[in-house]
């Protein structure tokens, strides 16, 4: 790489260029290497992630991706809310009528304070009171308040984290960003829409800057170790993949990395020592290398022989996923003859009919 023109070694009382032994440090046809390496950092290490980042600020893609956030916490309070309207005693049908509209204008719950005091009180239990109750906060301020207790609420039930590029509602901007610059955001949740650049900066740290430490040396080994375990936390807090199959991957892929790495360092060290523990050592090294190649088998056969569908209510549902345990409860409830119902808002509408029915 252009990177290893830079680092040099002293050998007898001069300094040679580390990739090539024959050329010194010192001469003119090392600094005309030089300067063609710094063109080269300039335009390829610099160059190409500015000008990638610039097309997709230029783009919009950060304001793309805001507004998908926006868009999923908004999506995640109504489903909070038409989720208690479904597992309340008796749901109002104008109320949900009013949640499913609301929902369905992408308009903010700021925008309807006419429903928040009703709102209020069936979230917070003061079931007694009625929409005509003098009880029941008129003021502006109050209301404010009832509408900051509703969201801190819902975002605690429902996890605004499934926000990512072609969702739903997608705009010709969007269109056409993905159409043009789609695989550098479209595998990653919105909020993580720059993680190809952090992606870019471990593949140079792991590949270019550990020229300047030490070559062959167990400095050089550590630092690798160093670098691929920070990465590994990174990916593992973050989760930047829209994907789960693809967040286990690619952790998996760094995990892979390290304990090579690792695995390496102990053997540089002569941690593990000659003869039949090195040799044992050294398959169990290959049989991680390997692991990797397993993860797509693994998906086919899945996908072909199994059923990556949980069924409602059973032991293997997701406690944290509030809306698909919720909308399970429901529908495992015999009260009313129904089929199986697909969205959230189907299912508050179909309630609110039963209710009014009864």
């Amino acid at each position: 790489t252009v990177l290893a023109t830079f680092p040099c070694r002293e050998i007898d009382e001069d300094w040679v260029m580390r990739a090539d032994l024959r050329i010194l440090c010192t001469d003119d046809r090392h600094r005309g290497y030089v300067a063609m390496a710094v063109t080269g950092v300039i335009v390829y290490v610099i160059g190409i992630p500015s000008v990638l980042y610039f097309v997709l600020w230029s783009s919009g893609v950060p304001e793309i991706a805001k507004h998908k956030l926006h868009l999923a916490r908004t999506n995640a309070v109504y489903d909070a809310v038409l989720l208690k309207l479904l597992n309340s005693t008796s749901p109002d049908p104008a109320l949900v009528d009013e949640i499913v509209a609301c929902k369905a204008s992408g308009k903010d719950l700021e925008s309807y304070t006419e429903i928040a005091p009703r709102l209020w009180i069936l979230i917070f239990g003061l079931e007694s009171l009625t929409q005509d109750s003098e009880d029941i906060p008129k003021e502006d301020d109050d209301l404010a308040r009832q509408l900051n207790d509703i969201q801190q609420w819902a975002l605690l039930q429902v996890k605004p984290d499934n926000a990512y590029f072609g969702a739903e509602r997608a705009d010709n901007d969007e269109v056409y960003c993905l159409a043009t610059m789609g695989q550098l955001v479209e595998s990653y949740k919105a909020r993580f829409w720059w993680f190809e650049f952090s992606e870019m900066g471990r593949k140079l740290l792991m590949t270019g800057m550990l020229q300047f430490v030490n070559p062959g040396s167990s400095g050089q080994v550590a630092v690798g170790v160093f670098v691929s375990f920070i990465f590994v936390v990174l990916n593992l807090t973050l989760r930047p993949m829209k994907d789960k199959e693809t967040n286990f991957a690619a952790v998996w892929a760094l995990c892979e990395i390290f304990l090579i790495l690792f695995g390496g360092l102990l053997l540089k060290v002569e941690i593990v020592p000659n003869g039949h523990d090195s040799l044992f050592f050294g398959i169990v090294l290959v049989l991680v290398s390997c692991s990797l190649v397993s993860l797509p088998i693994y998906a086919i056969i899945r996908a072909g022989y199994l059923n990556p569908t949980v069924a409602c209510g059973t032991k293997d549902m997701v406690d944290e996923n509030y809306v698909e345990k919720m909308s399970c409860e429901w529908q495992n409830n015999d009260t009313f003859d129904r089929p199986r119902i697909v969205t959230i808002e189907e299912a508050a509408i179909e309630a609110a009919k039963a209710s009014r029915n009864h």
